[in-house]
Parts: structure tokens; sequence; C-alpha cells
């Protein structure tokens, strides 16, 4: 490499003098308790997903046969357990996204163009589940019961990635509480029907 002529480095950017300066100390503070108000809720929400699961399948254990309901469960849960989470980046994106957009007029258009294309997405999931549940099902199990709740529970594929996206955008625009309140009406309503 030593005869050939290698352009020279850039100088060191004169703005550019180590790290940035510490906040003031009223600043950090207001800022950290800006993001626990985030991230409170955000986490509260994120955990009554796998909660409501343990009361779905608590409901179904205590029934009569319930080891055919049981396995059904679990067959449609291994198969939607791949598609569901697989639209997280709905909530992922839609964050910094809607955070990011300045101009609120823009942030409402936005938030509203990532709900509607995450509900088409999730109206195209639920058609390739409902046709694709018997091949996905099959692949684990040969159940009419776990066909059945596969199929049933795909139903639900534009609420969830709605969801998804809805959550993201709520965040974005510093709400997460909305997000919360929602999973904790879903989950009463959850309870009582079940």
């Amino acid at each position: 490499q030593k005869g050939r002529n290698l352009p020279p480095k850039a100088p060191p950017s004169p703005t550019m003098k180590g790290p940035p300066p510490p906040l003031p100390r009223a600043t950090a503070v207001s800022l950290d308790r800006r993001i626990l108000e985030i991230a409170a809720p955000s986490l509260v929400a994120l955990a009554l997903d796998p909660m409501l699961s343990f009361v779905d399948t608590a409901f179904v254990g205590h029934e009569a046969g319930a080891s055919e309901g049981l396995a059904a469960m679990g067959v449609g849960a291994a198969v939607l357990g791949v598609a569901y989470p697989s639209t997280s980046f709905f909530t992922n994106a839609a964050t910094p996204l809607v955070a990011s957009t300045l101009d609120s007029s823009r942030k409402r258009a936005l938030a509203e163009k990532i709900v509607g294309s995450s509900f088409a997405v999730g109206v195209a999931m639920g058609l390739a589940l409902e046709v694709g549940a018997p091949t996905l099902v099959g692949a684990t199990a040969s159940s009419d019961a776990a066909l059945q709740f596969t199929r049933i529970r795909a139903l639900s594929a534009p609420a969830v990635v709605a969801t998804n996206a809805l959550t993201g955008t709520l965040r974005g625009l510093g709400d997460a509480s909305a997000p919360l309140y929602a999973a904790l009406s879903a989950g009463a309503v959850n309870v009582a029907l079940d």
C-alpha cells in the first residue's frame, strides 16, 4: 500500500471536541421522569399479553376434555406465535417516525397512514392464515380442534396488527397510557367472556 496515493484524512470537525456536556440537574430529572412516564405503562402493557394467555389456558384447562382443548391452544399459539410477532416492526418503526415529525398535522397524517397500512397488512395476514391453516396446523398436529382454534384466532389478525401500529404511534406522540388502558380493557373483556 506504500505506492498508492491515498487521500489525506479529513481534519477533525471544530464542533466535535469530545462528548456533549452533561445536562443541568433539573433537565436530567425531568427527562428521567418523562422516560419513566412512557416506559412504565409500556412495560405493564407488554406484561399483560402473557397474562391473558395464562387466563385463557387456565380457563380451558378446567373444562371437561381439557387435554384436547389445551393441545389445540398449543398448536394455535405456535402458528400465531410466529405470525403476529413478525408484525412488531409497526410498533418499533412507528414510535421514532411519529416522534421525530415536528409538524403536528404531518404527525397525525403519518400516524393515520401507519395504522391504515398495518390494518391492510393484518387483513392480508388473516386471509393467508385462514387459507394456510390446514397446512400450518397439519405440520404439527392433525386435530380439528387445533384447526378451528387457529382459524378463529386468525380472524383477529387485522386488529392485532393495527394495535401494534397504534401502540407505536401513541408512544411516538408521548402517550403510553392509552395503549395500557386499551390492554387492560381487553383483558377485562377477555376474563368476562371466558
